[in-house]
């Protein structure tokens, strides 16, 4: 059992991920957690994705002014994650940012086309719905065909993805335990030309 806080509240339900008295500790248990994140077809669950979210951002916070040690992070729901940190709790819910279209594309990429064809996130951008035939029309190309984006485009049509992520999760928010803090952890992974 971790003894890292002295008190047990209602806010720490759940599986307890980790817990660290120190920076060094926890980086140190954090490289033993499998974050790995199979592929869409390959058994990707929500769970893989969140996991690998806290652990990236908690290696971010590891010697910030945020983590005051000892810490306790429990896997939980609603939200996903809870760290206790001397006598303060931060509820951390993970979502992620993207557009169903290309994440549909891109599991199709995966069950149809070869592993050297192109990906083409240029076809696919914040609103644009396209049918299966289209997607599949996409995979069979040898050569990119999309406009591209110009300018900041690239910049606002990933932001309408991340607002679209917000909004989702405001609507839900009655749903959740409030803690001393709330944060949202958003996982942006949206059709970009860099991706």
């Amino acid at each position: 059992m971790c003894a890292v806080m002295n008190t047990v509240n209602t806010h720490e339900k759940g599986d307890i991920l980790l817990c660290a008295f120190d920076c060094q500790e926890l980086i140190s248990k954090l490289s033993t957690i499998d974050i790995s994140v199979p592929a869409r077809t390959e058994g990707r669950t929500t769970e893989h994705t969140e996991r690998y979210c806290m652990c990236r951002l908690l290696s971010t916070l590891a010697e910030s002014d945020y983590l005051t040690y000892p810490v306790r992070v429990i896997k939980r729901e609603k939200p996903d994650f809870s760290i206790s940190s001397s006598g303060r709790a931060i509820g951390i819910e993970v979502t992620e940012a993207t557009s169903k279209d290309y994440s549909a594309y891109l599991a199709l990429h995966e069950r149809e086309a070869p592993d050297d064809h192109l990906i083409e996130p240029g076809l696919f951008y914040h609103g644009k719905i396209t049918t299966l035939e289209e997607k599949r029309k996409y995979i069979s190309k040898s050569c990119l065909s999309a406009d591209g984006w110009v300018g900041d485009s690239i910049e606002r049509d990933c932001l309408l993805y991340i607002k679209d992520a917000i909004s989702a999760k405001c609507n839900k928010l009655a749903e959740y335990d409030t803690f001393d803090e709330n944060w949202l952890l958003i996982y942006e992974n949206t059709p970009r030309v860099c991706t």
